[in-house]
């Protein structure tokens, strides 16, 4: 999976699809809740397939401590500010 750095040095994990669209309209873009992750929120529920199947370049962000992200137990690392 792509991944991107935060200034704090965390890996993050994003996930793509319908990139073949991309530039054609904005992005969709994904943001899961609280205690799940991309993959739950998103892709189980059907909600990507949706998208997809409607044209749309989708992207999705597994936020600090979910799903492919790093999750660090410092609890510095966390917080309303860095989430």
């Amino acid at each position: 999976m792509p991944s991107l750095t935060t200034v704090d040095g965390l890996t993050l994990e994003y996930h793509e699809w319908g990139t073949e669209r991309r530039g054609e309209r904005p992005p969709v873009v994904l943001q899961h809740g609280f205690i799940a992750g991309t993959q739950w929120n998103w892709v189980v529920t059907g909600v990507v397939d949706a998208l997809v199947a409607a044209e749309r370049h989708v992207v999705a962000l597994d936020a600090r401590g979910h799903g492919g992200s790093a999750a660090p137990h410092e609890p510095t690392f966390y917080g309303e500010a860095k989430m």
